[in-house]
Formats: structure tokens, sequence, C-alpha cells
């Protein structure tokens, strides 16, 4: 959605993630490799619109929306 906001489309998007996911997913499953999907993105030149935001738009607690506070209204304790 990031690159969206730099005019390029969610489907043109969607192609280039899932391309270089399936490159990724053949080290991992074929050569038992790691999992290098983050930087195959961060050399790809399709993405340099948003390389300055990867490490804000890849940090987990951009996807945990309200989780910490209803876990403290939940326990009564503050995390």
């Amino acid at each position: 959605m990031a690159l969206c906001k730099h005019g390029i489309s969610r489907q043109a998007a969607h192609e280039q993630i899932r391309q270089l996911a399936v490159q990724s997913s053949q080290v991992v499953k074929g050569e038992g490799g790691s999992n290098d999907l983050i930087e195959r993105i961060k050399k790809t030149p399709f993405f340099e619109p948003v390389f300055a935001e990867l490490d804000q738009l890849l940090d987990p607690k951009t996807f945990i929306g309200r989780a910490p506070e209803q876990v403290e209204k939940f326990t009564g304790k503050t995390l």
C-alpha cells in the first residue's frame, strides 16, 4: 500500500512481491537457506520509492493495533 501512495498500482506491487516471495521460498525449500525476502525487496529497484520507509513499514508494532491496550485492560497490568 505504501507503493500506491507513490503512484504504483496495487496489482503491480503485489506481482513484484509475489515473484520475490517465490524466489525466496525456493531458497528456503529447495536449498535449506534462510528466508531472504526482505533483502530481495531492499535490492530491487522497483521498491526504491519506499526504501527509506521499509524499516518503519516492517516494524512489528505496525501490525498489532490496539492489542497492548486490550491486554492491559484484560489483565489489569501495564505492559
